[in-house]
């Protein structure tokens, strides 16, 4: 009995240095098929497929640096056996992407075209942006969080005794970054600035913003409070495999 323990111990033992040994193998040298996977997924969340939640577990487990992500989803989505090598880890994963994206087997390779309103639904769903502006030839970043957006542009808040408010006043050039982390998906916009006196739009934001009672705006019609809109420019998104072809992404006006 104890004998065979013993082996089976070593068994486990040498089991796992060849799953350490693999690990370390694959860390190094299939980092390029992670990351065309990856970039495949957020593809096809950004073209609209409906496998959320597959391609979400998918993801999470290369994000995770687990190897044994291929097998995890195989007993999830019930199909294949994979050994332990670098060619059938790779050749599985894009049988487990096929099987993923059923039905879009071709939207993630291309670039997909967009309307305006795939841009305010983005916004929408991941309102926290990068919102840079100009004081003469010096940039300025801030993280800013976006009121709302729908078809006439994105719509934000601030007061006048900022310095975003001031350097809005100089130059009404702004860009915005938005970003999710779920799909690795940005978008970036460019466009011009417009204040607005809106009854109707000022209630809204400041009642969807309770805090601001707290730093001293008394409400709606308080001159701390200002509503702007970026409601003239363009937009694009942006996925890793576009890096080196930046020119050629589709531009949305608006």
């Amino acid at each position: 009995m104890d004998d065979l323990q013993s082996r089976k111990s070593t068994s486990s033992s040498h089991s796992l240095d060849r799953d350490t040994s693999f690990t370390r193998h694959a860390d190094k040298e299939d980092y390029f098929t992670h990351i065309v996977i990856f970039d495949l997924l957020s593809k096809a969340r950004l073209a609209g497929t409906h496998h959320s939640s597959a391609q979400g577990f998918f993801s999470r487990c290369i994000l995770d640096n687990r190897i044994e992500f291929g097998t995890i989803l195989l007993k999830k989505t019930g199909g294949f056996h994979m050994n332990n090598t670098m060619k059938n880890l790779r050749l599985s994963a894009y049988v487990i992407l096929s099987i993923v994206l059923i039905g879009l087997p071709f939207t993630a390779q291309t670039q997909t075209k967009h309307s305006f309103q795939d841009c305010v639904k983005f916004a929408n769903e991941e309102k926290t942006c990068s919102f840079a502006t100009t004081d003469g030839d010096q940039p300025h970043v801030r993280i800013f969080s976006m009121a709302f957006a729908d078809d006439k542009g994105f719509y934000f808040q601030t007061e006048p005794v900022k310095s975003v408010y001031k350097q809005l006043q100089k130059n009404n050039k702004v860009e915005l970054c938005f970003f999710s982390p779920k799909t690795m998906v940005m978008m970036r916009v460019t466009g011009k600035v417009e204040f607005l006196d809106d009854p109707g739009l000022k209630n809204k934001i400041y009642n969807d913003r309770p805090y601001l009672k707290n730093v001293g705006i008394k409400g709606p019609d308080d001159p701390l409070f200002v509503i702007f809109r970026v409601g003239r420019g363009e937009a694009w998104f942006w996925t890793m495999s576009d890096s080196m072809k930046e020119a050629q992404i589709e531009r949305i006006k608006f």
